[in-house]
């Protein structure tokens, strides 16, 4: 499984091919609580329909402990980002390394919901076929939006069936979300682009070396070799 890490090089997250995640190997060895993993600092319960980047909503995730599961959707997909990443990067020649990988899923904007809001989304695990992935790669707000209109279908369908309070909170605060001005308005290339500038040795205009690029110094991981050559052309 692909490991995501904390700046300190810690074990965080491992990465399912749409850039969601499950508790990692070493993390869930310590406890049989799903999400309950190694994370510095005070928690918090899951906010449902939150929307920030992946990193910033860990702890969140963290905390989630003998509680409802939630996850955070990446919109658009962690997938078409990385594969977006690829096509970008191959053509300006920066080398695609794990810290490169690992920067744009952390950066990346996802939606806190529950695991079963997840499951009907178009891209949680196996819906997100190879196809898929390529066309929501070459215009990632347009696939953003795709992501978007697709769970709330499924969410207003919902939404006419009687509800728990609880439940009926939590599908408005997603679907308030996903129709706010803030989150229309999000392309989600920005952040691709701002990782790919970062992760270049020198300037793509200018030949300068860049003074905020660092060698990365670790191992890519055998999930993402494999999807790097799938992807490749």
């Amino acid at each position: 499984s692909n490991v995501i890490y904390d700046d300190s090089g810690t074990i965080e997250w491992t990465a399912d091919n749409d850039g969601t995640t499950k508790p990692s190997t070493a993390a869930s060895s310590a406890t049989s609580t799903a999400g309950n993993v190694s994370v510095k600092g005070e928690t918090k319960d899951p906010e449902c329909g939150k929307r920030q980047d992946y990193k910033s909503s860990k702890k969140e995730f963290a905390s989630n402990i003998d509680k409802e599961k939630f996850e955070r959707d990446h919109m658009s997909s962690g997938a078409s980002l990385i594969k977006n990443a690829m096509d970008k990067a191959s053509k300006v020649k920066i080398k695609m390394t794990m810290c490169l990988i690992d920067d744009i899923l952390n950066s990346a904007t996802t939606v806190m919901m529950p695991l079963d809001d997840h499951k009907k989304t178009r891209t949680f695990r196996s819906n997100n076929n190879e196809a898929q992935i390529r066309e929501d790669a070459k215009n990632l707000k347009v696939a953003k939006e795709k992501d978007a209109e697709h769970l709330k279908k499924q969410l207003e369908e919902e939404k006419k069936k009687p509800q728990s309070k609880k439940r009926d909170d939590c599908i408005k605060k997603i679907l308030d979300t996903l129709n706010s001005d803030e989150f229309k308005k999000h392309d989600p290339q920005d952040k691709v682009d701002e990782m790919l500038k970062k992760h270049n040795p020198r300037d793509s205009k200018t030949g300068k070396k860049n003074p905020d690029y660092k060698k990365c110094k670790r191992k890519m991981s055998d999930r993402w070799k494999k999807f790097l050559n799938k992807y490749k052309d």
